[in-house]
């Protein structure tokens, strides 16, 4: 199997997990009166007793010779953007449902590209550009179907974006200061080892916040599904840059957006409608519009250097 075809499941199957983790979210803020500070100490608290001997497991080697102040500040800059990314986020769910959120979340494809070049001098290519701005359409259509996003809301889930943006690319950095010219491997494992030291290092700051205020049990247990389905969402987003690098893995994730509509979908016929409404046949439509210009986001993206040699031919 191609390192493309792998890149290709694994941000697919990463979207899968984060749009279960946002139902789980919504379902754990609607039933606890809002409490996102809550249901972020408890996550991550969880999250840390696995990433911590992952962390500990893919220790990059050159991380010990490397100047430590070349890889601890892009390390402090994932840290910054993930702790304002993941609050963010919790506040969005609490003010919207979850299949109007995960859209929002994916108007993150236009800061990366741009912090990627302002930060780390990667340029797109013209075709990749196109791929980039048919995502972009997709998340705004599929935000406007069904009314309005609260103006808090979107502020909220435009903040979540950013700072995941900024996550991203400085793992990216990261990878690129620890080992320059790696393979996808090694990549993999450096971003690994990354999205691991940014769970243990919030799980740490959480469990201190727990010490001050205790949850009761049924608080742990009742979010555990958000807990599970966060990490293996994370973990999942990063080996896909690890294989196929960030631009490309962002437009894979946008994808998010139409597996949380089709779970809102499910839970709304379900009869759960306190998470999620039904929605109409227009609305439907729509999100299939929507998802059309996705598809050949991620076909552009995908297969750009075949398409210019076509159309050069």
């Amino acid at each position: 199997m191609s390192t493309l075809v792998l890149g290709t499941v694994t941000g697919l199957a990463a979207a899968v997990a984060f749009a279960l983790a946002y139902l789980a979210g919504r379902a754990w803020t609607v039933k606890h009166g809002g409490q996102a500070l809550g249901l972020f100490m408890i996550t991550h608290a969880m999250a840390a007793v696995v990433a911590l001997p992952v962390a500990c497991w893919q220790w990059p080697e050159p991380a010990v010779r490397a100047n430590a102040l070349a890889w601890l500040l892009p390390l402090l800059a994932c840290k910054a953007g993930y702790l304002g990314g993941q609050l963010c986020l919790i506040l969005a769910l609490h003010r919207e449902e979850a299949s109007r959120v995960g859209p929002l979340l994916g108007l993150k494809i236009i800061f990366v590209p741009l912090l990627s070049w302002a930060i780390l001098g990667d340029a797109q290519r013209p075709l990749q550009w196109l791929a980039v701005l048919l995502a972009l359409a997709s998340a705004f259509a599929l935000s406007r179907v069904g009314g309005r996003v609260s103006l808090k809301a979107l502020l909220a889930a435009l903040g979540a974006a950013l700072g995941y943006a900024v996550f991203d690319v400085h793992a990216q950095q990261l990878i690129d200061v620890l080992q320059p010219g790696a393979t996808a491997a090694q990549s993999t494992r450096v971003a690994t080892w990354c999205v691991s030291v940014v769970l243990v290092t919030s799980g740490a700051l959480s469990l201190l916040g727990l010490a001050l205020r205790r949850r009761p049990s049924a608080d742990w247990r009742a979010a555990l599904p958000h807990a599970a389905a966060s990490l293996m969402s994370l973990y999942l987003l990063f080996v896909t840059f690890g294989l196929v690098g960030i631009v490309y893995g962002n437009i894979l994730i946008a994808s998010r957006s139409l597996m949380g509509i089709a779970l809102g979908a499910l839970v709304a016929r379900l009869g759960h409608h306190h998470l999620e409404e039904p929605a109409s046949p227009s609305v439907v439509a729509r999100r299939t519009l929507a998802a059309g210009f996705l598809a050949v986001a991620i076909v552009l993206h995908a297969a750009h250097d075949r398409i210019t040699t076509w159309l050069m031919s």
